[in-house]
């Protein structure tokens, strides 16, 4: 019986706090389900505003006829059984590929996917790092042991390599990463934008705390934009122009034409707005969230039910027409190629769109 007893204290000891921890995962971790179709991706029609997804709930990005996501958590969600890992789906499946926290203890800053290489940063110390999805491999490609946060919308993307600037220090002039579509860099001063027409277009850091200035560069003068107010502004390049996404503000979305005329293209009255933005040829397609009034201090902005002007547009570039396709809003756009939109909403759910806004299938449904 003392045997009995002694064996008995030791095992209570060790499984209370796995049964405690297994009913805590049960009531936190959201159930799932996968949809049972096959997705292949042959990218025809990957777009730079793909990583332009910065309120998303799910980053995602395509290799290989393969669709690759990592869910973000965001506050008064339920995490996801696919938290902190890239995974894949495969022929029905979601295949968990690498676990993010066996390279970083915080949530990285997802950048780019680059011919197969995942471009992310890390702020605590700050790194750039580049995660390879044919070798599994980790490589930091720049590490500096300060902490250091970096803006965003001041990454210039391009097909085959990008621009990341690093912190700045004190009494130090902007330095930018510059990364290859193999991982390769390079320490660069000089700031880059996107070219259009005789000029370029250059994301500038905004005074104060104000949203980011967009620059024209052209005959060796300078000249700021005026645009509406923002919360973050970024430039998206498409083959009619040069897309200003104005976040958080009214006047959402600019286009810049090639004789460096500048127009409004999407307006809406608010106090405070969430969209999201994707391309597809000649169409731009917009999500919004819109919020109307002020709200207690602990909820912020208060939206106003039933509001018909959320929801998912479809604008021409070419002559500016604006369409509401769908009435549900998601949090990120992703095309890949000619099939649709891949979307997803604040729970982490992703939705395969097509063009004309209707939902062809869940990929993956969380319950909430």
């Amino acid at each position: 019986m003392k045997l009995l007893h002694r064996l008995f204290i030791p095992t209570v000891i060790i499984l209370v706090p796995i049964c405690i921890g297994m009913i805590i995962y049960r009531f936190l971790v959201a159930p799932v389900i996968i949809s049972d179709s096959g997705i292949s991706i042959d990218q025809s029609e990957s777009h730079l505003s793909n990583d332009r997804q910065y309120n998303a709930s799910v980053w995602m990005g395509a290799y290989n006829n393969k669709l690759f996501f990592t869910p973000h958590r965001k506050e008064g969600s339920k995490i996801t059984p696919y938290q902190d890992w890239i995974c894949q789906f495969d022929n029905g499946e979601i295949c968990k590929l690498f676990r993010l926290k066996d390279y970083a203890k915080e949530i990285p800053t997802f950048l780019a996917e680059l011919n197969g290489n995942i471009i992310y940063v890390l702020h605590d110390p700050f790194s750039v790092c580049c995660l390879n999805l044919d070798t599994n491999a980790n490589r930091v490609l720049y590490s500096d042991q300060d902490p250091g946060l970096i803006l965003l919308s001041h990454v210039v993307i391009n097909e085959n390599d990008l621009l990341c600037p690093l912190p700045l220090k004190r009494q130090t002039e902007p330095t930018f990463l510059h990364v290859g579509n193999g991982g390769e860099i390079e320490i660069s001063k000089e700031i880059c934008g996107y070219e259009l027409g005789d000029a370029e277009y250059i994301v500038y850091r905004g005074y104060d705390d104000q949203a980011e200035r967009i620059i024209c560069r052209k005959d060796g003068n300078s000249q700021e934009l005026t645009l509406g107010g923002a919360e973050r502004r970024s430039l998206i390049p498409t083959d009619y122009g040069i897309l200003i996404h104005n976040e958080g503000g009214k006047d959402i979305l600019y286009i810049i034409k090639q004789d460096g005329t500048v127009t409004k293209l999407f307006y809406a009255n608010c106090l405070y707005s969430v969209t999201a933005v994707a391309v597809h040829r000649e169409h731009v397609y917009l999500s919004l969230r819109r919020y109307l009034e002020y709200g207690p201090m602990e909820i912020g902005f208060k939206r106003s039910e039933n509001d018909e002007m959320e929801g998912l547009y479809r604008i021409n570039l070419l002559d500016g027409n604006i369409v509401k396709i769908s009435d549900l809003f998601f949090d990120g756009l992703y095309i890949f190629d000619d099939t649709g939109i891949f979307a997803c909403d604040e729970y982490c759910s992703i939705f395969k769109l097509g063009f004309d806004g209707e939902v062809i299938d869940t990929l993956l449904e969380v319950k909430h």
